[in-house]
């Protein structure tokens, strides 16, 4: 592929409004109908990638400061071992969902965290901790709650309570009480 050097477009050139002017500009024609251009001044240098209409791609202005990028594209991908920002401030702000996903854990970390939703919060895992160290061990294995209820349930109908038949249930169930499960365990208590 031949190159074609970056020619002076002209000295002098006109700028959008409200841009101070830059000279000389520079400017390369694209085979997408686009345009690279390159503009000095005494404040810095600034390259520009515009579209086949005109519209600012990519601009990118080396300050004294440090660079300062802007971009402007219908989809930015990444794809890296390891990606790293480091910032004083960190916005986003999505017109429609955002999704984080890790096949491991996912840490945050602040001085303080605020979560706000217009409808419901959802939090599911095997257990949900607040306000405990990450190394807790949970000192007994978690009962099987719905056998807790369920043999609960029996103790009330062996009691004459309603049963889930409804109100007005016209046939018998047993008078004898169950064994009363451990609540630790789940399992019915040792006689």
């Amino acid at each position: 592929m031949s190159r074609t050097p970056i020619a002076p477009l002209r000295s002098g050139a006109a700028t959008p409004a409200g841009e101070e002017a830059t000279e000389p500009v520079f400017e390369r024609r694209l085979a997408s109908g686009g345009s690279l251009q390159l503009r000095t001044s005494a404040e810095g240098e600034e390259l520009e990638l515009r579209s086949a209409r005109g519209d600012l791609d990519l601009r990118i202005v080396l300050t004294a400061a440090g660079p300062v990028v802007s971009l402007r594209c219908a989809r930015l991908e990444v794809e890296s071992p390891e990606v790293a920002f480091r910032c004083d401030t960190f916005d986003v702000h999505a017109k429609g969902d955002v999704r984080l996903a890790s096949e491991r854990e996912v840490s945050i970390t602040a001085d303080e965290l605020r979560a706000k939703t217009e409808r419901d919060i959802h939090l599911n895992g095997a257990y949900v901790r607040l306000n405990c160290t990450p190394d807790l061990e949970v000192p007994v294995p978690m009962p099987d709650v719905a056998a807790l209820l369920q043999a609960a349930g029996q103790h009330a109908y062996a009691l004459g309570a309603a049963c889930d038949h409804g109100p007005g249930c016209d046939h018998e169930h047993a008078q004898v009480a169950p064994e009363a499960p451990n609540a630790a365990t789940g399992e019915p208590s040792a006689p």
